[in-house]
């Protein structure tokens, strides 16, 4: 009873979450943003990612997305610097919904630990679909920069090394989303574990006056 209150809890809140980015994505193409361009990348990622697999696959699949969208969300948080030059609505929104990310991240494991288990062989499905879901990820993110891209000027030399180092050394923030994914493969991992997340999920965020 109590996994399924937390998957109803769950529904709901991906639901509400949908209708939100929703609006929002319409509200873009009001101002001109080729926002179907990039739904389109998603939808494709989504389903490259669900092909050829069967059910507890799929699961683990989502499982593995659940966890590496909760670790780039963690790392976003902890890491000030990312938003410091956005607006302060911007980066309100981009902040809630890194939290949103990160609350209801345990829930997708509870359902697949409920169903297949915890042992040697849903700990190797579990790595297998880390692995897949990284490389996805990393596939659609390069896709997605190309297509930003190609909307202005070309970045200098000078640009593309503030970038690459932006993503692999200072702050790293690439870097340690993978490293931090990576984790989630240990037999003895568990959601919940280190309460320095709690306290990232608690930072207030105020409407500015």
């Amino acid at each position: 009873p109590a996994l399924r209150n937390d998957v109803d809890a769950f529904i709901k809140q991906e639901a509400l979450h949908s209708r939100h980015h929703a609006a929002f994505n319409q509200r873009l193409g009001e101002f001109g943003a080729d926002v179907a361009a990039f739904t389109a990348l998603g939808r494709t990622a989504w389903q490259e990612a669900m092909a050829g697999r069967d059910a507890r696959q799929q699961l683990a699949m989502i499982v593995a997305a659940e966890h590496l969208i909760h670790e780039l969300s963690i790392v976003g948080l902890s890491t000030p610097q990312i938003l410091a030059d956005t607006h302060p609505e911007v980066r309100r929104l981009l902040t809630w919904h890194m939290v949103e990310e990160v609350e209801h991240q345990s829930v997708s494991l509870d359902v697949y630990r409920h169903l297949y288990g915890d042992g040697p062989s849903d700990w190797a499905t579990h790595t297998a679909s880390l692995w897949a879901a990284s490389g996805v990820f990393l596939r659609y993110s390069a896709r997605i920069q190309r297509v930003l891209l190609g909307l202005g000027e070309s970045p200098t030399r000078s640009q593309r090394i503030q970038y690459q180092r932006f993503l692999w050394s200072d702050p790293g923030i690439l870097r340690r989303v993978l490293l931090r994914t990576a984790r989630h493969a240990l037999p003895w991992s568990r959601t919940w574990s280190d309460p320095r997340e709690v306290e990232l999920i608690r930072t207030p965020v105020e409407r500015p006056a």
